[in-house]
């Protein structure tokens, strides 16, 4: 919430607005939920059916892979 507060204040009137009408409905007294996920990105091919090969200029070939966080 803090993130969301300060780029409201900080935001011009047009995007203050968008932002406003974006969060209208937000609860602002809900707790955050526990990541059960995390989205690695590794260099190389990918080599597995459950990762997702990218490229870029800056890093070259690489993959991304969902992998389950411990609840632990």
């Amino acid at each position: 919430m803090p993130l969301i507060e300060e780029r409201m204040a900080a935001a011009g009137p047009v995007m203050s607005l968008l932002l406003k009408l974006n969060y209208l409905r937000l609860d602002r007294d809900q707790s955050p939920r526990l990541a059960a996920y995390r989205l690695l990105w590794e260099p190389g091919p990918a080599t597995q059916p459950e990762e997702w090969q990218t490229w870029s200029p800056s890093a070259g070939v690489g993959h991304l892979r969902l992998e389950r966080l411990s609840t632990g």
